[in-house]
């Protein structure tokens, strides 16, 4: 099956991208192997309480991510938490408002799907690229399931580690890949723990500590109103989500525990599970907002390893890149109505 363009990803990154190809007349088709869309903007139900697992909330500083959320604000819910967090035990404030959804982060990647009217085929898990050279030049993506696609360009948003996995095959062939192989993430383990009776936070309800074994904590009725038990998001350090990050789920909220008791009841936990991101953040970030491997046919790889490791990076290095693919698309479409 031939498209003349596909995504694997759809994080911000790659539905940003798409969005823009598809306002400007093409039609991308986007490749996800999860159930849904968002990527690290994740969202769970718990004990049938929203729970953010992934992206706590996002900054904005650049005019088109601001634009963005603008036009996204009534259908996803956005609104600004707070300027004001829990630092170390101290209340902190600065200039950097954060927004959240009050139906969870993964709101906004959701609401530009349904209303950008993406092509999105979920739970496909591309497991291997294969390319073929010549006047028709173009790469083949293999399945988990044995499906196979084919494009004459391809955009990869995974997290670079994976996208390099990827590529393995034909990685002699793309020269520049060797520029990628440096960039690294933090793993991060995710505990979302449901608690018996409710558990206050000062203040808009979330905490950033730079020392021990949790990095973050979110009360996430305090963010989600409607939550109607309480339910938290508690973030181990990448210190210690490194060390146990294969660790049965009890053996991580045993761990956590001491640390976990300086801030809620830890007696009146009621339940527990953990999410694992292996490509929780990038350590570095690439000095290009995405990477062009091979221009025959079209490679790209994109993502918040390039923008930057944040919500606003990803959608920067997402528009970034979709003009590049818009310029060899349109080059592309000339060149085959000009030898018709």
């Amino acid at each position: 099956m031939f498209y003349p363009c596909i995504i694997i990803g759809a994080g911000l990154a790659g539905l940003t991208a798409a969005k823009i190809l598809r306002e400007k007349g093409f039609h991308p088709v986007i490749l996800e192997k999860a159930r849904g869309v968002g990527g690290r903007m994740a969202t769970r139900r718990v004990d049938g309480n929203l729970t953010d697992h992934g992206a706590q909330y996002f900054t904005i500083t650049h005019p088109e991510f601001q634009a963005l959320v603008d036009e996204y604000t009534p259908l996803a819910n956005i609104y600004p938490w707070s300027n004001t967090l829990i630092r170390d035990s101290h209340f902190t404030a600065d200039d950097k408002l954060r927004y959240v959804s009050r139906l969870g982060m993964t709101a906004l990647p959701k609401a530009i799907a349904k209303e950008a009217n993406l092509e999105i085929h979920t739970q496909a898990k591309v497991t291997a690229i294969q390319k073929t050279e010549g006047p028709d030049a173009h790469w083949t993506l293999t399945l988990e399931n044995g499906q196979s696609y084919t494009t004459s360009t391809l955009l990869i948003t995974a997290p670079v580690p994976q996208a390099i996995q990827l590529l393995s095959n034909v990685s002699e062939l793309l020269p520049d890949i060797k520029l990628l192989q440096t960039l690294e993430y933090h793993p991060c383990l995710a505990s979302l723990i449901t608690f018996n009776a409710p558990q206050s936070i000062p203040g808009c309800g979330g905490i950033q500590l730079s020392q021990g074994l949790i990095s973050w904590i979110a009360n996430n009725q305090q963010k989600m109103s409607d939550n109607q038990t309480c339910t938290w998001t508690v973030h181990g350090s990448s210190t210690f989500s490194r060390q146990y990050f294969d660790a049965p789920d009890d053996k991580i909220l045993s761990a956590l525990k001491p640390s976990l008791a300086e801030y809620a009841d830890t007696g009146q936990i009621q339940d527990h599970q953990v999410q694992r991101w292996r490509y929780s953040q990038p350590t570095s970030t690439h000095s290009a907002p995405y990477a062009c491997l091979s221009k025959n046919p079209n490679l790209f790889i994109a993502g918040d390893a390039f923008g930057g490791p944040k919500v606003e990076g990803a959608f920067l290095s997402g528009v970034h890149v979709a003009k590049a693919m818009r310029e060899l698309l349109q080059a592309r479409a000339a060149t085959i109505e000009r030898s018709v």
